[in-house]
C-alpha cells in the first residue's frame, strides 16, 4: 500500500516519470511476489501484467499488451526514453503517456498512447485482483507473505 501511496503522490505533484519508475517496479515486485521463483525477468512481469492488468481491464489500456508494457517497462527503467530493445526488434509497441482522463490516439501503428491516470487505474484494479486471488489460494497467499516479509520496507510514521 506504501507504494501505491508514493505511486500517487508522484503522479500529483507531476512527476510523471518518477511515477512510470515507481509504477513499472512495483508491478515487477508483485510479479516476484505472485510467482513460486525466485527470480521474475520478462516472463514473470508478462504473466502478472495479462492476469491482473490486460484481461481485468483492456478498456484502461487502450489496447497494450503485455509485451507492450514489458517493451516500456525496460524503456522506462534502464534509460528513461520510450524505446526498448523490444520496440526495436518488433515485439512491443512504443509507449508514450498522456496525462488526462480518456483515451488518446496515433496514427502510427508502432506507437501507444495511454492516459497515465488510466494505467495508474489498471495498476490499482490489479492490485484488488490480485490480493483476491491470494485470498483464495492459502498457498498462494503463503508463500507471497514470505516474500513480503523479505522486502525493504519504510515503516510508517
Amino acid at each position: 500500500m506504501r507504494q501505491s501511496e508514493a505511486i500517487a503522490c508522484l503522479r500529483e505533484k507531476g512527476y510523471k516519470q518518477a511515477t512510470l519508475v515507481l509504477l513499472f517496479a512495483a508491478i515487477d515486485q508483485l510479479a516476484w511476489v505472485a510467482g513460486d521463483k525466485e527470480t521474475v525477468g520478462n516472463e514473470g512481469f508478462k504473466a502478472w501484467v495479462q492476469q491482473y492488468m490486460v484481461e481485468k481491464n483492456p478498456e484502461l489500456l487502450s489496447g497494450a499488451t503485455a509485451a507492450d508494457l514489458w517493451g516500456a517497462r525496460c524503456g522506462v527503467l534502464h534509460t528513461g526514453v520510450a524505446e526498448s530493445n523490444d520496440f526495436r526488434k518488433g515485439y512491443a509497441r512504443r509507449i508514450l503517456y498522456a496525462s488526462n482522463y480518456g483515451q488518446v490516439g496515433s496514427n502510427d501503428p508502432t506507437v501507444l498512447t495511454l492516459s497515465l491516470e488510466w494505467l495508474g487505474s489498471a495498476f490499482a484494479a490489479a492490485i484488488v485482483w490480485f490480493l483476491s486471488d491470494l485470498e483464495a489460494d492459502p498457498e498462494k497467499d503463503t508463500r507471497a507473505r514470505e516474500k513480503l516479509s523479505r522486502m525493504l520496507v519504510d515503516q510508517q510514521p
